[in-house]
Formats: C-alpha cells, sequence, structure tokens
C-alpha cells in the first residue's frame, strides 16, 4: 500500500494546490470528492483513500494509483464535513462540443459555482449534450461546481468561446438565437420561436446576458412574475425556461 503521512510529501502537496484554478490548469487535474463516480469513469489517475476508511474501499487499496492518506492530511484535501472517505484525481475531460448538433445551451458569464453547477445539472437533465461557456465564466472543475453537477459533468460536451467567437460561431451556423432578457420588446418564453436549429442563452446573475449577444438574438424572451419577487435565481429561470423547450421541440 502507498501511505502517505507527511504534509512535507510533493505529493500531497501537489494535490492540495488542486483546489487553485491556475494550478488545475497546469496539471490537467482536477479532484472529485466520494464513491459516486467510481463505477462510470475509466480514467482516474489516482485514488486517495482516508486511513480510517480503508475497509470500506479493499477492492482499491491494492492498485498502484491508489494511496492512503492519514487521516489528518485527507481531512486537509477533502471540502466535505462528512466525507465518504475517498478522492477521485481526474485527468481535464476532453469533451469538445459537436459542431453540428442542432440545440446548444449557452451559459455567459456565470460567476457563482454552486449556480453553474446546477445548471449543467439541468441541461443534462433535459437531454441536452452541447454547453458553450463564456470566457470569464466560472471553472467548471471549481470543486463545488463537479459537486453540485452530481456526475453531470461527465455527460455533456463544454467549451469556452470568447463573445466574439461565440457570436460568429452562431451566425455562422445559423442557429435561432433565444435569449433571456428584460428588454422592452421581450415576450413570454411560452412563445418561443422554434427552428430547425435552436441555440439557448442565460446570462450572468447579476447583469444578465451581454449585449454582443442580445443584439444577434432572433427573440428575447421572459418569465412572467406573477407575485412580489423581484427576480429568479438563474438555476430556477433555465429550469423553467428548459423544460418549455424541451415541450415544444420534441413533444409537438
Amino acid at each position: 500500500m502507498n501511505y502517505i503521512r507527511s504534509k512535507e510529501n510533493a505529493f500531497f502537496k501537489l494535490l492540495k494546490k488542486m483546489s487553485i484554478k491556475k494550478y488545475r490548469d497546469e496539471e490537467k487535474m482536477f479532484l472529485v470528492e466520494g464513491i459516486k463516480l467510481l463505477d462510470f469513469i475509466d480514467d482516474i489517475k489516482f485514488i486517495i483513500i482516508k486511513e480510517s476508511k480503508i475497509s470500506n474501499f479493499s477492492e482499491y487499496v491494492e492498485k498502484n494509483n491508489c494511496y492512503i492518506f492519514s487521516d489528518f492530511l485527507f481531512d486537509e484535501l477533502s471540502s466535505q464535513n462528512n466525507s465518504q472517505g475517498i478522492i477521485l484525481v481526474l485527468k481535464y475531460l476532453e469533451k469538445n462540443i459537436d459542431y453540428k448538433t442542432e440545440e446548444i445551451v449557452i451559459l455567459d458569464n456565470i460567476q457563482d459555482p454552486g449556480n453553474l453547477g446546477t445548471l449543467i445539472r439541468l441541461i443534462d437533465a433535459v437531454g441536452i449534450k452541447n454547453i458553450i461557456l463564456t470566457i470569464g465564466s466560472c471553472d467548471i472543475y471549481n470543486e463545488k461546481v463537479v459537486r453540485s453537477t452530481m456526475g453531470s459533468l461527465f455527460n455533456v460536451n463544454i467549451e469556452y468561446f470568447s463573445l466574439k467567437k461565440l457570436s460568429e460561431f452562431l451566425l455562422k451556423e445559423k442557429f435561432n438565437i433565444l435569449v433571456t432578457a428584460l428588454e422592452k420588446d421581450s415576450i413570454s418564453y411560452d412563445k418561443m420561436s422554434l427552428k430547425e436549429k435552436n441555440a439557448i442563452i442565460f446570462g450572468n446573475e447579476g447583469h444578465g446576458v451581454s449585449n454582443d449577444l442580445i443584439n444577434i438574438a432572433n427573440e428575447k424572451l421572459i418569465i412572467p412574475i406573477y407575485g412580489k419577487a423581484e427576480s429568479l435565481n438563474v438555476g430556477i429561470a433555465a429550469g423553467v425556461f428548459l423544460y418549455k423547450y424541451i415541450e415544444k421541440n420534441r413533444f409537438k
């Protein structure tokens, strides 16, 4: 067994750095905590097991890529209060979008990791496979994003585009561009017009969709609020919108 019990251990120090995007990008690795993903991820770089939990993971401890961390060191790595006692170290995903797709969701400058994780999980739930994030959005390998997706991160294709590249792509591929926006000419989301190829855009939590994208939109859409609430969280708004989209597009 590969035991590690010192904070001065180089491997421990490396994994500790994975909480910082700069070092994740350098190493092309990220951490996932919990047993849930063991059954359907083939390419696991390292398995980290908490020493006091060895008996729960006996089938893994003899593997060459498995390391046993003392409880103290494991807790230094863990982001959970009641950890199951296992952390997976994974390579960055190489799942670019399908450029010939007929439907795509665009997340423009989403900043909150919990929101981004929820949105990825939602998009997976409605059966859409391709997601574009604008540069400046939260990192998909942020530990809170990964945890919030509940495994859906591994079911979708994701790329980051600049606003310029995104605009050029949408126009070149002749997408019907639908944005959520509080504009004078916005219409209710349930009146959206769908075509053969549709791109749906959700915007930043505080500022909404970028003007560059609003300006090329085919339709600007709103979700009516009938009570006194000022607005909807982007995750809730996307849920309402995407299920209406699926209802209109696939269950005609």
